[in-house]
């Protein structure tokens, strides 16, 4: 985030400033994405499991929500970039920071709420 505020600073150009955004989004994809190929899925750290969950349901529940938080930050970014030139560019930073933060806190309570449900598939579907 620093490095792009001082692109920012040095570029002096709006449409950078504009397409900021997008960029972050599209990283966070990439980085979030790549975690599927590990040993451990990026949210392993993040997620509490039962005790009475097996290891490898859970590696499965959490590359299902990496993959899932990958492509949000990949479709918020393309929407990013095509709104960014609809409206003027403080009407922009208002709706991507009220927007992007609402779809974070949404994603953020399904899984919460589907945790226990998707578990119970996953167990069964073993």
């Amino acid at each position: 985030v620093l490095t792009l505020g001082l692109l920012n600073v040095f570029f002096q150009n709006e449409t950078f400033f504009r397409l900021e955004g997008t960029i972050l989004s599209v990283l966070l994809a990439v980085f979030v994405g790549l975690t599927l190929f590990g040993k451990d899925p990026l949210f392993s750290d993040f997620v509490r499991f039962p005790k009475n969950i097996s290891n490898e349901i859970e590696i499965r529940y959490l590359r299902i929500w990496t993959a899932i938080w990958s492509v949000h930050f990949f479709l918020k970014g393309i929407l990013y970039t095509w709104y960014a030139f609809q409206v003027p560019i403080e009407q922009f930073l208002l709706v991507r920071m009220i927007f992007g933060n609402a779809l974070i806190i949404l994603l953020i309570v399904i899984e919460k709420v589907t945790r226990r449900r998707a578990l119970a598939f996953l167990n069964f579907n073993l």
